[in-house]
């Protein structure tokens, strides 16, 4: 729900392809502008507005622009392609995308006639690579929630689970947890995670209940894997998520499979900015209580 893009510096030459860059990316959105080359990508913009034809306040608005999409709506992948051969931008983000595919890659204009170049033009809007929907509704099933945030945790370098009702002695629960780790320790490309940490509810639930179930699962974890649990005051949390580092999306139900009990379906929505940052900071404020370490 939440995707990698390339976009060329050269949509920042005005202040209406600007526009539309801030009004279409973002966490919140799903959509990320990756910082293809890394080093020297929000350069290359500065460099396309000096170049234009614009007076100097409004050069001084769109590197403002610039800079507000480069700090928040921004990606960096780990190989930075800063050192290849190529010599334009589109052989840059070209090389990039054969060795890890973007989403899409967003241009001013092009005369290419390859699938994953989008033209920011009228046809742009109906382009199924451009589209993605803010909510979806899918079987409460581990394989089908973990299809949905994929992407996200393609690009993820960390990952938290928020669920209070999270209970390691009911299998409902730990499919899910396990079907993401699964997911997060195989990345073919990506940052690597090591880490996920589960945020649940203090009702009933003790540390050593937590060692007790989830111990029973240990050989079905990576053996450099690690989980943390941490331990919230249970009426202080109601709302269930995943967060990442790039972003974090909102299960309706929660964070579990129906197993032939309740909604038989669940509703996962991008979190916007605002509610993200305030649940991603309540996240990095709490301390773990206890881990599980995998084993071979």
């Amino acid at each position: 729900m939440i995707y990698e893009y390339a976009v060329s510096p050269g949509l920042f030459s005005n202040s209406k392809d600007v526009g539309f860059l801030l009004d279409s990316f973002g966490k919140g959105k799903g959509r990320l502008i990756s910082k293809v080359p890394n080093k020297k990508w929000i350069n290359m913009a500065f460099q396309e507005i000096s170049r234009s034809s614009c007076g100097q306040m409004e050069k001084k608005k769109l590197k403002n622009a610039a800079n507000k999409l480069f700090r928040h709506a921004s990606y960096a992948r780990p190989a930075d392609q800063s050192g290849s051969p190529a010599t334009t931008w589109i052989e840059l983000a070209l090389l990039a995308n054969k060795m890890r595919p973007f989403r899409g890659i967003l241009v001013e204009q092009c005369e290419r006639n390859q699938d994953e170049i989008l033209v920011n033009d009228l046809d742009l809007r109906d382009d199924p690579l451009w589209k993605v929907s803010p909510s979806v509704t899918v079987a409460r099933d581990a394989v089908q929630m973990m299809n949905i945030v994929q992407p996200m945790l393609d690009s993820a370098k960390e990952v938290a689970f928020v669920d209070r009702n999270f209970n390691p002695g009911q299998e409902r629960f730990v499919n899910v947890l396990l079907e993401c780790i699964d997911r997060v320790s195989s990345k073919r490309h990506g940052p690597k995670v090591q880490k996920i940490t589960y945020h649940l509810g203090d009702k009933n639930i003790t540390d050593s209940f937590i060692q007790d179930k989830m111990g029973r699962y240990a050989n079905r974890i990576p053996a450099d894997f690690v989980i943390e649990f941490t331990l919230r005051p249970w009426d202080e949390m109601h709302d269930r998520f995943i967060l990442t580092d790039i972003g974090g999306v909102e299960f309706g139900v929660g964070l579990d499979e129906s197993l032939g009990g309740g909604s038989k379906n669940v509703r996962i929505k991008i979190m916007p900015d605002d509610d993200y940052r305030a649940e991603r900071a309540k996240v990095q404020q709490t301390k773990p209580v206890c881990f599980i370490a995998g084993r071979q």
